[in-house]
């Protein structure tokens, strides 16, 4: 019994960190909306197009600095997550024809695209890097 006394922070400790990362992906999914797109625009499988790593966007108020991989395609606007905070974040596939509203933003130097997500009723307004909306693909569906 002593034993398990000396050991228990070894093992409660990274139990506990896990389920508080989890809780933490859970409450970013569900604020950012995330969740919510993921009910409709769930990816089966990751498209081929030019692949954007490491990028960043914001959802609703939720920011994702850094971690996305978005694939402009040619059936639309994949979104994923680094792995690390892939708990309630699958991956997504907007349709083009639910990205509407499209605008070019600049606030100091950074230069975004924002748009919102319609199908059929407003989803949620997204912020992206402007390089993924000067793609080629992205102009080829969404002319800005």
């Amino acid at each position: 019994m002593n034993i398990l006394a000396q050991y228990a922070d070894v093992i409660v400790a990274p139990l506990g960190f896990a389920f508080m990362w989890t809780l933490v992906c859970f409450i970013t999914a569900g604020l950012g909306g995330w969740r919510k797109l993921a009910g409709r625009f769930r990816a089966a499988e990751e498209p081929e197009g030019e692949i954007f790593s490491m990028q960043s966007g914001r959802f609703r108020f939720m920011n994702y600095n850094s971690v996305l991989k978005i694939i402009p395609a040619n059936r639309g606007l994949y979104l994923s997550v680094f792995f690390l905070f892939r708990p309630f974040h699958p991956p997504l596939l907007v349709p083009w024809e639910a990205i509407q509203n499209v605008r070019w933003k600049t606030v100091l130097f950074f230069k975004y695209v924002s748009f919102d997500i319609v199908y059929p009723e407003r989803l949620l307004s997204v912020s992206l890097s402007r390089r993924v909306a000067e793609s080629s693909r992205w102009q080829a569906e969404k002319p800005l």
